[in-house]
């Protein structure tokens, strides 16, 4: 779907706001902000990678294509899309 640039991007940005300035802090300092950047780059791309599993299956099976299909919405960060 085209996402993972996006994604790359943004988590270069919140990684540097968020890890960098904890690299001269202790490990527990460090641990802490590492942690919160995994838990927004997880919550940031699971929607992606839903979407673009989604889309796959949806290509092989053509009588689920349709305007809700991920294969044919509009590329954007956060969309939601069911778990199947």
């Amino acid at each position: 779907r085209g996402e993972g640039a996006n994604h790359a991007i943004i988590d270069v940005l919140d990684f540097a706001e968020t890890v960098a300035p904890a690299l001269d802090a202790g490990f527990a300092e460090l641990r802490a902000a590492m942690d919160v950047y995994e838990d927004r780059v997880v919550a940031r791309a699971r929607p992606g990678v839903l979407a673009s599993r989604r889309a796959c299956l949806d290509a092989h099976d053509w009588p689920r294509i349709g305007p809700a299909s991920p294969l044919l919405s509009k590329r954007e960060m956060m969309l939601q899309f069911d778990e199947e």
